[in-house]
């Protein structure tokens, strides 16, 4: 985990920190937004991995899944302008 999804979470922090300094996202913990970021994007997926279950999605799922959960990601940590 230190290795690989760890390291992705803290760069993603980094730059979330970022946009929460240029006044983009809300003030909060940049790296509770970046975990909220992969489990939004991934976190079901990740899951059925874990307990053996094939996971084969289309570009076509993959995009169905990211504009359901984007939208619901920005309504949570975009600062209303």
């Amino acid at each position: 985990y230190a290795s690989g999804p760890a390291i992705c979470q803290a760069k993603a922090a980094q730059y979330f920190a970022t946009q929460i300094e240029s006044g983009i996202l809300a003030p909060r913990n940049p790296l509770e937004i970046a975990m909220m970021f992969f489990q939004m994007g991934c976190g079901d997926l990740f899951s059925q991995l874990v307990f053996g279950l094939p996971v084969e999605l289309s570009a076509t799922e993959r995009a169905r899944h990211l504009d359901f959960v984007l939208p619901i990601f920005t309504k949570a940590f975009v600062r209303d302008r």
